[in-house]
């Protein structure tokens, strides 16, 4: 049985994979593969804000409930979701202008990714590190089955059946 925390590390884990195939094109030498970081950035702009972050929020919001303390530390973890959102979208601007000849793009597009990929996994690692063992500690397992029971949990659109080939195409690359 998967516990919605085992679903939302396994959803981070799919999103490092991602991430590090983003890393691995800004370091190759190589042709950039634009179709590949548009792909990845059209999921990063989509999927966390309307499937994944909306699982973290109903657990952070009762963490505010039985642990308004504790779970107010933790505020912040919910404002990145916008600025991740916000950074998603500009970056993948960018990659957009260089995929079409810009050469400021271009040159810019190494380090605006760079800057991306570093406040993703920073901010994945946090909540891993902080959020959920707070959920685990504090919430009981009747509150946990309350919260799995008020999701809605839409298919990946990295596994739906008309992408999966995509997704095993970048997580090979």
């Amino acid at each position: 049985m998967f516990t919605l925390i085992d679903v939302l590390q396994r959803e981070h884990a799919t999103m490092r994979e991602l991430l590090s195939r983003v890393q691995d094109q800004i370091d190759s030498k190589g042709a950039t593969d634009y179709d590949l970081l548009r792909e990845v950035m059209q999921y990063c702009e989509h999927y966390p804000g309307a499937y994944h972050h909306p699982k973290e929020d109903l657990i952070y919001n009762l963490l505010l409930e039985e642990a308004p303390d504790k779970a107010a530390a933790l505020e912040d973890l919910t404002a990145e979701h916008m600025i991740m959102a916000s950074a998603a979208s500009d970056t993948a601007r960018v990659i957009e202008l260089a995929a079409e000849g810009d050469d400021a793009a271009k040159e810019s597009m190494p380090q605006k990714i760079a800057s991306y990929l570093r406040f993703y996994r920073m901010h994945m690692s946090r909540e891993e590190r902080e959020f959920f063992p707070l959920a685990l500690e504090v919430l009981s397992p009747e509150q946990w089955l309350m919260l799995e029971s008020q999701v809605v949990d839409p298919t990946d659109p990295l596994y739906g059946e008309k992408s999966a080939w995509r997704l095993q195409e970048m997580m090979e690359q």
